[in-house]
């Protein structure tokens, strides 16, 4: 299996990079400028989804910005700036690939209720936890 997989979604201007692996970004982020600059060029941003690493905190999203594959930079972006669309594949992707669920550094708890959730539910649930109910 790919260290990671793309999504996008038809009027957002960023791939959407799924992290399948628990390995840092440091070592992944080559493979990823090798496979998106063919079409995107030697500049371009990404953002990462670290879901598997980071679970549904704060940091489970960044940009990664490639200024060619040796000069790159990433910050913290938030959740609310991800589409849902996005959002929905990724986690069908996970409700259709159990094992790369199953080997993340998530908590049971966590697994159990991605694997036993109906997407639109999670979502809303994610949603009124991130805003405190």
């Amino acid at each position: 299996m790919e260290n990671f997989k793309v999504f996008n979604v038809d009027g957002f201007d960023k791939d959407v990079i799924f992290l399948n692996t628990i390995e840092d970004l440091y070592f992944i982020k080559d493979e990823i400028f090798q496979e998106l600059s063919k079409k995107n060029g030697d500049n371009f941003k990404v953002i990462i989804d670290h879901f598997l690493t980071n679970g549904f905190s704060f940091n489970r999203f960044s940009i990664l910005c490639f200024n060619g594959n040796e000069n790159t930079n990433s910050y913290i972006i938030n959740p609310r700036d991800v589409p849902e669309q996005i959002k929905n594949q990724i986690s069908l992707y996970l409700k259709e690939n159990f094992e790369v669920l199953e080997e993340s550094s998530l908590p049971l708890s966590i697994k159990e209720f991605i694997k036993n959730t109906n997407n639109k539910i999670w979502w809303k649930i994610y949603q009124l936890v991130k805003n405190n109910w």
